[in-house]
């Protein structure tokens, strides 16, 4: 059951997303997406494979060894408690592993993979080395066994993170209104399209997956706009032909190490 209402959910929010780009789109200038879509097809089937199969690795140590020996531990009597501050913790953990993609070299040579679309719409959450994939997933089994966040809270994020990242990357608008309240409480496409930019001092910015918090905490906040959203040059100033970052490039880039981290 649990998995058919994850992947019910995930289908329906990505139609949801594709039929709002196709009437509504924000941005009408972009070009013939079907190579890049087909690239993001092949990593999103890739990555598929690759997170169950390194979910069943990492998971059963998280459920074999119980999460009422982790910190949550206290609160293992009040479900709902430390379910949501399960995923408070899983999300607080996201994004202190995205900066770290940002700042490492190692690191960023993998996730410039996701930065190297020159277009932003909803295929772009998909845009993934396979080597992120895996990392995330052994840093969030670590820290779900340290902190002891119970198996409910790891399903219920990964199926929020999923849909959230699918409606921040997608070419579609909000007004400002609507923007600034919903930004009070998770990511939305004006903030996160800046993270995309072109520009590394915006795309050095808003790190947040699925609430905007720890970037208002820790000063990495930086406020979009629906002008600004529509407006936007994505991609790295490096890689400005698309094909540069066809799949080739794409599988390879971990490994290309005679270039420079920020161009």
């Amino acid at each position: 059951m649990t998995d058919f209402l994850k992947t019910y959910t995930f289908y329906f929010i990505f139609l949801c997303m594709v039929l709002w780009e196709w009437f509504a789109p924000l941005r009408l200038n972009l070009s013939v997406p079907y190579r890049r879509w087909f690239n993001h097809f092949v990593l999103f089937v890739a990555n598929t494979f690759i997170r169950r199969g390194w979910k069943l690795l990492t998971g059963g140590a998280v459920i074999s060894l119980g999460w009422q020996r982790g910190i949550l531990s206290p609160f293992s009597t009040h479900q709902w408690v430390s379910v949501l501050l399960g995923v408070f913790a899983i999300d607080f953990v996201s994004y202190v592993l995205h900066r770290a993609f940002h700042k490492y070299r190692v690191l960023w040579r993998i996730h410039r993979i996701h930065h190297s679309d020159l277009e932003l719409d909803v295929t772009t959450a998909f845009r993934n080395h396979p080597l992120e994939i895996i990392i995330s997933i052994s840093a969030g089994s670590a820290i779900a066994l340290i902190v002891g966040i119970p198996v409910v809270a790891l399903v219920t994020y990964g199926v929020l993170a999923t849909s959230i990242q699918m409606f921040h990357h997608a070419n579609i608008g909000l007004s400002p209104k609507a923007d600034l309240l919903l930004g009070c409480l998770i990511v939305t496409p004006a903030m996160h399209c800046l993270h995309h930019s072109v520009n590394d001092s915006e795309y050095n910015s808003n790190y947040g997956i699925v609430f905007p918090w720890w970037d208002w905490i820790t000063g990495t906040f930086l406020r979009g706009s629906w002008t600004k959203q529509k407006n936007l040059s994505f991609g790295l100033k490096q890689y400005q032909n698309s094909q540069l970052v066809g799949l080739p490039w794409i599988f390879t880039s971990p490994f290309i190490i005679n270039q420079k981290r920020f161009q």
